[in-house]
């Protein structure tokens, strides 16, 4: 037992003690030579004073240490610390090392040491003891208190450590900087907890309840063993090492932190192999992933199979990428430094920031994000805060993205997206390239202003919807673009500029239609062009391209199969207009349009007639006409204000044209220093057509200083086409006066759709057909047609024409008139007026079955009926049923009287429903026991009839000769009914196509021979006779012969295969009356109107073939006694009452409906008995139908009211 005391330091030289020894020294204690003690040591130095006893041959057994600042123990072998108290540090050195059973029995002040006896040597932690490893037991660290921190580990270490399931409470830092580190089991503490090691392997958890964990070093590599959850509930968690599974997608990692506690990886995440997932949660802290010294910033590596972080703020930089996992923050996070969030550019993961998103201030951060398929999220705001938006936003790819509030960035790019993107709150961005969207679905947003950027929308197959669009700036803003499958629907679109150059703005609809607000691109030295195209309807506010310093930019709105309305256009540049262009197929409603130039040229303004593809375009919905050269043109109306292309140099030239009504404004093409632009408004068919739609405008200004240069058989001046009415209803003062049309010295040309008694056009007077004021070619009263002034005629003034479009009129010889001869304003004679209205049904019959012009004058009607009653007996009237502007209008002509009537209380539109519904209800086959057709058979009566009844009754007529508008002309007018009984019962009835058209000449026809073809049987060996499907006609074998036989003994006959066309052409030369009775059909196209031979299908358009119009005398009747007529189609009806003018006969008898073959032959046979005695042929079919009204069996109209005699009733 050895004890030492002294009152300074003392020094140990070599020493052996073979039992205890007490070393008390008030000064250091340290060594010079190896000491050995197999008792116990206790070592006592004062609390400033430091022991050190290092020497690596020390042994000793049991040791305490009483007092001592900072105590360094080394042994050879192993040391038992029975106690300690230090003021300072305390280094344990051993190759093993073990505390007493005693809790706290070894407490400093600072930091405790142990290690082992070589680099190399194990360290085992909480596991058995008496194993080769340096042996830290828990009872071992249960004994440790009061130290600031414990270090287990040697600097120099190569050594493994393994740490088995342990608590721990005092700050630990286990390390081994060349070794490993195993985490067998879950370690707990109250205290902060580091593991340092190149390598560290997790198989346990780790939790401290106040303090921080350390994992890892720089270059190293901490690998997840299972999933692992390290929990700090105030302190920082921190991987300064990269973080692995031990295969792809295996382990994942949750991160639990407290208020004050912080994530932070500085080594990249998932590599070699990607985490199954990565879960922080801190509700009250902060996280920071990547940083200054992440080894994270531009990896190209897989990350984490997902990503969770759960906490109230987020610093976020460098790059986090997972393997199709997702990526979800859920409190706020700021971007410390550029970051990349990457879930797989093929199925990836979604991104979402469930709290606010903003940039470390003043450093306008970018942020880039791929998402493949999975979706994109911005719950909050975006950017919020003076100095804390974000830089630019990148998304490459994406499914959906979702804004729910607003953004401010320098700029957001969507390169693709599978999904659709929806931007909820406003946008605000400051660079290029502003606001580019593409993806494949739709795209919503709310306002955007990308001042500095633009705005580029592109969706594959979806929708766009958004607010006020603006990229206006002070000098040269961006163009808006919006490219979509479907519709558009935006706010107002600015992309003007104040002091420079306005951008385009294009607005593209592939298969949608557009509705935006107002489009602005005005600029001060120029301005952008606007463009609109959709396949549906456009519907915009004002559009204004103008230039306050330079050339306007042009307009172009275009809509395939819709309507466009907008507001006011607006192209005027001081240095030039630019062009409008409005092009649709339905209807047109804009402002006034306004493409002048107070310095330069004015731009044209065109609104052209557009075609329509029958392949993609319902016709119905827009109300189309197919023109001679089979186009599909639309009847859309064009409405729209003042039309100004004004300009000092020269005007541009202006056109308007559809087949629908125009109404326009003031048109102004003047120029003060050059040539007018030419004028043309046009909404004339290529042939003419009655009740068409007509022009109103305020008036034409087209003077200018030059006049325009015209080409041979080029438009000029201003031309003018209307097939109706056209009204010029304002003025404008000219060197002649006040002006409703003016140029000054180029032509005028006005085609209109007047000219009968009953609508002149009148030079001041527009209220049908006319103009206000003068007409004026700027060359004095020598060049104008002054107030008031009626024309009927075609009318020529120098170079001044007033045209009627109706054919008989236009083919007319002009009148020349001069300024000082009035025209004839006297009231137009009743003959003049039946020419009138018979040249224009005349017209339509010609224009539509190709027809000769006629050598027949309708001015003769009185002489003809006279004619009829002195050859006939029989009394007759001619009946115009015409309609006017929605009217009807009837004009009865006899041999006493020729009387004009309109009937009021009934419009067109009425008039030819009742038409309709007598039809439907006539030959509906379930109600042939009903009356049902009354209603309307009355109502067509009380309309066509009764108005006129007082002069038939008085006058004793008995034939009715109705001459019919356009719907009427298929009427079954036998049928129509005073309440008492039908028409046919007090009238013969006959339908006639017009009087100038028809031979009225009379001829006897009781004693002609029939020549009689029929077909029983259809030949379906021909394709073209198959393809129709007709049914056999039993009973015309039998008619034929009763035909024949009354028809007398040089009648003849030809049945089924003789029935052919070279038969027909060579055998009936020698007829008057031919019979034919077999298939007919009359349809919307004569050239699929059809009458059925054995060899063929003879078509209506090549019945003037066989010649029969060239026989003399004239074939006097055409029986065709099985056709049908189809309904609801003008050219049908054309094709049926015209069809004995384009046979070239005087009549036709022939049928509106197929009627069955018993009712057929019963009326056939005895109208030709009839024929024998009647004085004409319409009364042989009264009497016809009323043997068939009295039957018991054929009473009913659908049996006899088809028939219709058509031509000549004579």
């Amino acid at each position: 037992d050895v004890e030492l005391k002294d009152s300074n330091e003392i020094v140990l030289g070599a020493s052996t003690v073979s039992g205890t020894l007490d070393v008390n020294a008030t000064g250091a204690i340290t060594q010079s030579g190896a000491v050995a003690v197999t008792g116990t040591t206790t070592l006592a130095a004062g609390a400033v004073n430091n022991i050190t006893l290092d020497n690596g041959g020390n042994n000793f057994s049991t040791v305490a240490v009483t007092s001592g600042k900072d105590v360094e123990l080394t042994d050879s072998n192993s040391i038992e610390l029975a106690s300690a108290t230090v003021s300072g540090n305390l280094t344990l050195t051993a190759s093993e090392i073990d505390f007493s059973n005693v809790p706290n029995s070894v407490t400093g002040t600072n930091t405790l040491t142990l290690q082992p006896a070589t680099p190399s040597q194990k360290i085992a932690i909480a596991g058995a003891e008496g194993t080769p490893a340096l042996d830290i037991s828990q009872r071992d660290i249960d004994a440790i208190g009061g130290f600031t921190s414990v270090i287990i580990g040697r600097d120099d270490g190569t050594n493994p450590i393994t740490i088995n399931a342990v608590n721990l409470d005092e700050p630990v830092i286990v390390k081994s900087p060349s070794g490993t580190i195993d985490v067998l089991g879950d370690v707990k503490g109250n205290t902060n907890i580091s593991f340092n090691a190149p390598t560290v392997n997790l198989s346990g958890n780790i939790t401290t309840q106040t303090q921080g964990i350390i994992l890892g070093q720089t270059g190293g590599t901490v690998w997840l063993q299972k999933d692992i959850a390290l929990s700090s509930t105030g302190g920082n968690i921190i991987f300064n090492s990269h973080v692995s599974g031990i295969a792809h997608d295996q382990q994942s990692l949750t991160l639990k932190l407290g208020e004050n506690g912080q994530s932070i990886f500085n080594g990249a995440i998932g590599s070699p192999f990607r985490l199954k997932g990565l879960t922080i949660d801190n509700e009250l802290g902060v996280v920071i992933l990547g940083g200054e010294n992440a080894t994270l910033v531009g990896s190209s590596a897989d990350i984490f199979k997902e990503v969770i972080v759960n906490a109230k703020q987020t610093n976020l930089s460098g790059t986090v990428r997972t393997a199709e996992g997702n990526i979800t923050f859920n409190g706020n996070v700021t971007l410390t430094d550029d970051t990349f969030l990457d879930t797989g550019a093929f199925a990836g993961g979604n991104i979402s920031f469930n709290g606010t998103l903003d940039s470390e201030s003043g450093e306008y951060n970018d942020l880039r994000m791929v998402a493949g398929t999975g979706d994109i999220l911005f719950a909050k705001t975006v950017g919020a805060g003076a100095g804390r938006e974000l830089g630019a936003i990148l998304i490459e790819n994406a499914g959906n993205v979702t804004a729910n509030s607003t953004i401010a960035a320098a700029s957001i790019s969507q390169l693709s997206g599978s999904g659709a993107t929806t931007l909820n709150g406003d946008i605000a961005t400051t660079a290029a390239p502003g606001v580019n969207i593409n993806t494949k679905n739709n795209i919503t947003t709310a306002n955007i202003n990308a001042a500095g950027g633009g705005i580029n929308f592109n969706t594959e197959s979806g929708a766009v919807q958004t607010g006020n669009l603006t990229t206006a700036g002070e000098t040269n803003p961006n163009p808006v673009t919006i490219v979509a499958l479907g519709d558009i629907n935006t706010g107002n679109i600015n992309a003007s500029a104040t002091n420079g150059t306005g951008a385009a703005i294009t607005l593209t609809s592939k298969e949608g239609g557009i509705t935006s607000g107002n489009l602005t691109s005005k600029g001060q030295t120029g301005s952008g062009a606007v463009a609109a195209s959709a396949q549906n309807s456009i519907t915009v506010g004002s559009i204004d391209s103008s230039a306050s310093g330079g050339n306007g930019s042009a307009i172009a709105l275009t809509s395939q199969e819709g309507n466009i309305t907008t507001n006011n256009l607006t192209t005027s540049g001081t240095t030039g207009g630019g062009d409008v262009r409005v092009s649709a197929p339905g209807t047109i409603t804009t402002g006034n349009i306004n493409s002048s130039s107070s310095n330069g040229k004015g731009g044209d303004i065109t609104i052209p007639r557009q075609k329509i593809d029958t392949n993609t375009t319902d016709l119905n919905s827009l109300g189309a006409f197919r023109n001679n050269v089979g186009e599909i043109l639309t009847l859309g109306d064009i409405t729209t204000g003042n039309l100004t292309s004004s300009g000092a140099t020269a005007g541009g030239r202006i056109d308007v044209l559809t087949l629908g009504k125009i109404q326009i404004g003031e048109i102004d093409s003047s120029s003060t220093n050059g040539s007018a632009g030419l004028v043309v408004i046009d909404n004339g068919q290529t042939e003419y057509r009655r009740n068409a739609p007509g022009i109103d405008l305020s008036f034409i200004n087209a003077r200018g200083s030059l006049l325009q240069v015209c080409n041979l058989n080029a438009l000029c001046g201003i031309d003018i086409t209307t097939d109706g009415y056209f009204r010029a209803l304002q003025s404008f003062t000219t060197p002649v006066g006040a002006a409703s049309i003016a140029t000054n010295g180029d032509p005028i040309i006005i085609r209109h759709g007047g000219g009968t008694a009953f609508d002149p056009f009148e030079v001041g007077n527009p209220i049908q057909n006319g103009t206000f004021a003068a007409i004026t070619n700027g060359k004095g009263l020598l060049g104008s047609i002054l107030p008031i002034q009626s024309f009927e005629e075609p009318t020529q003034l120098d170079n001044i024409q007033i045209i009627p479009r109706i054919p008989f009129l236009t083919n007319m010889p002009f009148k020349t008139i001069f300024p000082t001869t009035q025209a004839n304003n006297n009231v137009t004679k009743a003959d003049e007026e039946v020419s009138s209205v018979d040249g224009v049904l005349s017209g339509e019959f010609s224009a539509s079955l190709n027809l000769p012009r006629s050598v027949y004058n309708p001015k003769d009607a009185v002489q003809i009926l006279n004619e009829i009653q002195q050859q006939t007996g029989t009394k007759s009237a001619f009946i115009y049923a015409t309609f006017l502007n929605n009217r009807l209008e009837l004009r009865i002509v006899t041999a006493e009287k020729n009387r004009f009537i309109t009937v009021y209380g009934v419009t067109q539109d009425e008039v030819l429903k009742a038409a309709t519904k007598l039809r439907q209800e006539i030959t509906n086959p379930i109600k042939r026991r009903t009356k049902s057709y009354l209603p309307a058979a009355q109502d067509l009566y009380k309309w066509l009839i009764a108005p006129l009844a007082e002069d038939l009754e008085s006058q004793k007529i008995n034939n009715l000769v109705f001459i019919m508008d356009a719907g009427l002309r298929s009427l079954p007018v036998a049928a129509l009914h005073d309440g008492q009984g039908f028409l046919i019962e007090k009238y013969s009835v006959g339908l006639m196509p017009s009087l100038s058209l028809t031979d009225t000449r009379y001829r006897n026809i009781q004693k002609e021979a029939v020549f009689a073809m029929g077909v029983s049987q259809p030949n379906n060996d021909n394709e073209e006779i198959k393809a129709e499907e007709l049914s056999p006609l039993p009973a015309v074998a039998d008619e034929l012969k009763k035909v024949q036989e009354i028809g007398g003994g040089k009648s003849q006959l030809l049945l089924d295969k003789q029935a052919t066309l070279d038969n027909l052409k060579l055998q009936s030369q020698n007829f008057s009356i031919i019979h034919l009775a077999t298939h007919g059909e009359f349809k919307g196209d004569v050239n699929n109107s059809y009458i059925m031979l054995w060899d063929r299908l003879l078509r209506l358009n090549q019945v003037r073939e066989l010649g029969w119009y060239k026989q003399q005398p004239a074939i006097e009747l055409i029986v065709l006694s099985a056709c049908k007529t189809a309904t609801g189609n003008d050219n049908m009806e054309l094709g049926f009452a015209g069809f004995a003018v384009q046979a070239g006969a005087k009549s036709a008898l022939a049928s509106l409906w197929y009627v069955s073959d018993d009712g057929t032959s019963e009326l056939m046979t005895d109208f030709y008995q009839q024929l024998k005695t009647a004085p004409i042929k319409a009364e042989a079919l009264r009497k016809a139908q009323l043997a068939m009204i009295q039957s018991d069996e054929f009473f009913h109209p659908y049996y006899w009211s088809a028939f219709t005699m058509i031509g000549s009733p004579w």
